[in-house]
């Protein structure tokens, strides 16, 4: 089973983005049928999404927060799609990068040629609790508004694969 080598080892989760990209030319190798090739990838692209917020203590507490709001019926517009999971590890890598809020909204615009990340960001972390957030593991110091190459090829790779891959717009 393409499974077999699960995300879960210290391999794989060293390079959680190289195992997802790899999976659908593996699974096309072993050669299965369709629907147990996609039933393959379905569950890897669960397991990938939850393992990316579970990386970080920051996209878990954010994840568990919204999970609470939704539970308590707050009109979010959003509930556990691929882009909330996207905004959840963007927030995530803007607080540890020292990204400003507002750095980070133009760079998710920018990745994704729409405002929708952005409004799941919103959702997600508000600006005050981002910057509450990201002062505190910053002792305080000032956000970038310059966006750090690693950071952005780092987002754009996650929503190509969380997002793209599963909407039609990618691979």
């Amino acid at each position: 089973m393409i499974l077999s080598e699960p995300p879960l080892c210290s391999h794989h989760v060293k390079d959680l983005d190289g195992w997802y990209n790899e999976l659908p030319s593996r699974i096309e190798a072993i050669g299965g049928d369709e629907l147990q090739d996609a039933m393959v990838l379905g569950v890897a692209h669960d397991q990938y999404r939850i393992l990316l917020v579970l990386q970080t203590p920051e996209a878990s507490s954010m994840m568990k927060r919204f999970e609470k709001n939704l539970a308590r019926g707050e009109d979010a517009r959003f509930y556990l799609t691929d882009i909330v999971y996207f905004a959840v590890v963007a927030a995530a890598t803007g607080i540890l990068g020292n990204l400003a809020y507002d750095a980070l909204k133009r760079l998710l615009k920018r990745i994704t040629q729409d405002d929708e990340a952005s409004r799941a960001l919103e959702d997600v972390a508000s600006e005050v609790f981002y910057e509450i957030r990201r002062k505190r593991r910053h002792k305080s110091r000032a956000g970038s508004t310059i966006v750090n190459r690693e950071l952005e090829i780092s987002l754009k790779i996650r929503y190509r694969l969380l997002v793209q891959r599963w909407d039609g717009k990618g691979d």
